[in-house]
């Protein structure tokens, strides 16, 4: 039985003989008569199967119908519990919607589109979303309701463990890096997404444990195309420009009356020094085969996400 569903069992016991025949069938209801709200559910099986480009239960609703795609702070990789996404139903707005996570709110009481905590898939054991109607309980949502069910531990042992990996030998080149003469390789990208869950129990039928763990070991480098300036031009010689360089210390405040730089050629002396110390790194950017256009990777960007959901279940039997 899953959260927020109610089952119905009329059990009929009839007094009879040990040659009576005993038929259970059992047919899908054709109309929900025990609640007037309308949900989806997305299942374990659902949220490990499907593939998603993030791992993450929220980028999955878009599977619900009326829901409008997730978006937000994350652009990739795993979504960790800083870097929740933002969702709407039904044209409602994008605060209007509350989430629970085992029946706790986790909604961002500053920055409320956002949740406080996502779980790992490998955490989750169901996921419910009530769109419309919702009953009473349901409190606190002005759009959709959605529901976050943990697994927990069992009598006997189960886990799993992964591991998926991103890197730029088997990625596509962009279109501007294939502009550059000779070609370019994509830039730099390693990402791995390693991960393990376990549970069980203690005390057999009394006390159980579940836990799952899940990271995001991020390293990439950015490419893109650079217009620089050659060596004549950084020695402040524009006098190959068909544009006057106009001395900014003359003429009125609104630009009336100014003085061109003799032969566009800008005095050393009326550099600024923020501007010479950046000169020197000018002249290192710049290509030996094309002074003006180069291709740059910045390598050092790195992001390290973890995530550890720890779970626990006890039994009414405990002592």
């Amino acid at each position: 039985m899953n959260q927020n569903n109610v089952v119905r069992v009329d059990a009929r016991l009839e007094v009879g003989a040990q040659t009576d025949k005993i038929e259970v069938t059992a047919e899908a209801a054709a109309l929900q008569t025990d609640r007037a709200d309308v949900h989806a559910e997305l299942s374990n099986q659902i949220l490990q199967n499907i593939p998603q480009p993030n791992r993450t239960w929220e980028s999955i609703l878009t599977l619900v119908p009326g829901t409008t795609p997730p978006n937000g702070q994350l652009s990739g990789g795993t979504n960790n519990p800083s870097k929740s996404m933002q969702f709407s139903f039904n044209g409602q707005g994008l605060t209007a919607a509350a989430v629970r996570i085992e029946g706790v709110s986790a909604m961002n009481p500053w920055v409320v589109n956002y949740t406080t905590f996502v779980p790992s898939v490998e955490a989750i054991e169901n996921v419910n979303i009530v769109t419309n109607a919702a009953d009473s309980e349901q409190a606190l949502a002005g759009g959709a309701s959605v529901n976050v069910r943990l697994k927990s531990g069992s009598n006997s042992f189960h886990g799993s463990a992964f591991e998926y990996n991103v890197i730029n030998k088997f990625e596509a080149n962009n279109f501007f890096t294939n502009q550059v003469p000779g070609g370019q390789k994509p830039a730099h990208l390693v990402d791995n997404n390693p991960g393990v869950s376990a549970g069980g129990h203690i005390i057999r039928n009394k006390l159980f444990y579940f836990g799952s763990y899940e990271g995001d070991y991020y390293n990439a480098a950015a490419s893109g195309i650079l217009s620089l300036p050659n060596a004549t031009m950084l020695s402040g010689d524009e006098s190959g420009s068909s544009r006057p360089i106009y001395d900014p210390n003359t003429g009125t405040p609104d630009g009336k009356g100014r003085t061109v730089f003799p032969t566009n050629r800008v005095p050393v002396n009326r550099f600024d020094p923020v501007v010479k110390k950046l000169l020197p790194i000018f002249q290192r950017l710049r290509s030996q085969t094309c002074p003006s256009l180069t291709i740059t990777s910045i390598r050092g960007r790195s992001t390290i996400s973890t995530r550890w959901t720890p779970s626990s279940t006890t039994s009414p039997l405990i002592n």
